[in-house]
This record gives C-alpha cells, structure tokens and sequence, in this order.
C-alpha cells in the first residue's frame, strides 16, 4: 500500500508540474504577445501622430500660400490695375494732329496697354482662391488651358467628359487647379513637348483626371535619386501631398523618349 500511494504521489506531483509548466508558459506567451500588441499600437499611433503632425503642417503651408496669392492678386487688381488705368486715361489726352508715325505708335500702345490690362485681370483671378471657387475647377482650368494655348508654345486639348461643372468642395476645387497648374508649368519648363492632353471623366463619387504629354520624358527612379533635381522633387511632392489631403491618388508613369503620363482619381 505505502508503495501505491508512493507511486500516486509522484503521478499527481507530475501532473501538477505539467500543469504549472502549461500555465506558466501560458502566462509567457500571453506576456509576449500583449507586449507585442502594445508595442505595435504604439508604434501605430506613433506613426498616425506623424502623419497628422505632416498633414497640418502641410495644411498651413498651403493657407499661407494661398493667403500670400490672395495678397498678390489684390496688389495687380487695385493698384497696378489702376495705374494702367491712369496711363490709358493719360493716352487719350494725347492732341489729334499728331503725325501719322506717332498716331500708330500711340494706337499700338493703347493695344498693348490693354492687353495687359485684360491679362493682369485674368492672373488677379487665377491667383485669387476665392475667385477661383466661384467660378468652378473646370471653367478654372478651361481658363489657364487657353491662356497657356494664346502663348502658343505648347497646344493644350482639355477634354471635358461630364460637359457640367462638377461639384466638389471648396479645398479640391482649389487643390486640384493648383495641381494642374503644376503640371502645365513642369510641361512648359522641362518635358519640351509640343502637345499637351488633360482628359476630364467622371464615374459614380469619382472624378479622374488624366494629364497626358508627348515631351522627352524622363527615368523616375533616376530623377529621385538625382540631389540636382531638389526643386523639381518639391515640386511633385507637393503634388502628391496635395492628394493626399483631399484623399486622391496620384499615379505617374514616364520613359526617356516616351513623354509622361499622370493620373489623378478623386472622391466627389
């Protein structure tokens, strides 16, 4: 008898080492995987801080311009629109019996002065964010695709799918526009294309655009790894930043030889 309780001693000290071992190991395990769980939350709401700390701050970079082009646009309508105005009014004290010599010069110079009269409106207006969503992301674009197409150095075709303004809030109206003349500028200044397509569609709460030139193109991975090319990558983060504020995703494709292809896909 005393042999078998020996025996049933040894069993149940067994088991209940087993069981502590298990329960132990549990205990490990669950440590380690709240520990895990903690640290990866941690870093996530790291990461989230981060990005929310970008974002503001690229928010008020963008007021701050936008409020720096409301000030400039303000500056061309009120005071040099008024000087030029002035000038025009002096012009036309000029005497009648000029000769006929200065009579075509004074003509030509009333043509220019209001041609600039009529293009410092149009830049008071493209810089004036306000004005700009007043008059809506496509009439806006239609507007610089034909200031660009009277330079006559690059042909835009816009190509407006919807044939409607299309409604969007304030921020993307003025973002997207801004985006575009981006990418009009950088086409003008380095692809050295001749042709420009910017194609307009829509789909159910999506509006994408299509921004599409037959310049020299250029090798990405190449171009960003380039420190000579610092201000043109601002120039396309900033465009990529822009998206991300208004939840868009921007997507380019280029080659050498081939010219640049980006797409733009928008919630609305």
């Amino acid at each position: 008898m005393e042999a078998n309780d020996l025996n049933s001693d040894i069993i149940i000290f067994i088991v209940l080492g087993i069981l502590f071992f298990l329960l132990l190991s549990s205990f490990v395990v669950y440590i380690i995987i709240l520990s895990r769980t903690r640290r990866k939350m941690f870093i996530e709401n790291e990461k989230q801080m981060k990005m929310d700390f970008e974002k503001s701050l690229l928010q008020s970079q963008v007021e701050i311009r936008e409020d720096l082009l409301k000030y400039v646009a303000l500056e061309i309508h009120d005071n040099l629109g008024q000087i030029a105005s002035v000038i025009k009014i002096q012009l036309n004290t000029f005497p009648a019996d000029l000769s006929e010599d200065a009579q075509l010069k004074l003509k030509e110079t009333k043509e220019y002065l209001q041609k600039l009269i009529v293009d410092m409106k149009a830049l008071s207006v493209t810089l004036d964010s306000n004005k700009l969503a007043e008059s809506g992301f496509v009439k806006m674009l239609q507007r610089e695709v034909q200031k660009v197409n009277n330079i006559g150095v690059l042909k835009v075709n816009l190509i407006n799918d919807p044939q409607e303004e299309i409604e969007m809030d304030y921020q993307k109206q003025i973002f997207l526009f801004r985006i575009s003349q981006e990418i009009i500028n950088n086409v003008l200044k380095h692809a050295h294309a001749s042709q420009l397509e910017i194609h307009i569609a829509s789909a159910p709460q999506l509006l994408v655009l299509r921004y599409k030139d037959n310049g020299v193109g250029f090798d990405p991975q190449k171009f960003l790894a380039d420190p000579a090319n610092f201000v043109k990558h601002l120039g396309l983060k900033n465009m990529r930043e822009r998206c991300k504020l208004i939840g868009a995703d921007f997507n380019m494709v280029s080659a050498v030889g081939k010219g640049t292809k980006i797409m733009i896909k928008v919630p609305i």
